[in-house]
């Protein structure tokens, strides 16, 4: 429904969340593909450790801090966040939860 400003009513009434210093929010895929999360009888385990070291790492797609996902080659420092693995075409493997980036995922292709 438009408003007298002309946007639209939905717009106006997107709630702001009560957040606080010690709250975050992450995408489930970027907690789960997380190096040393581990999910036991319903329970995450690592996940204030994997935050910790999140907070500090920029996406090699985005740029933006907060990947939880390294590539699988030793040597290799590419890191993303779930969404960006999967549109930087990185190999996500279901078996062991391991990411190759674009470049090493071709070596193992061959």
């Amino acid at each position: 429904m438009p408003t007298s400003e002309g946007g639209s009513e939905l717009e106006l009434q997107i709630p702001e969340l009560p957040l606080d210093s010690n709250e975050f929010w992450v995408h489930e895929g970027c907690i789960l593909w997380a190096n040393g999360i581990y999910l036991v009888c319903g329970r995450l385990y690592g996940l204030q450790e994997a935050v910790e070291i999140a907070r500090e790492m920029k996406c090699s797609h985005c740029q933006e801090p907060g990947a939880t996902l390294g590539c699988y080659n030793k040597g290799c420092s590419f890191r993303y966040h779930y969404p960006c693995a999967i549109d930087a075409d990185c190999l996500l493997n279901e078996e062991n939860f391991s990411v190759r980036c674009p470049k090493h995922k071709v070596r193992l292709l061959r």
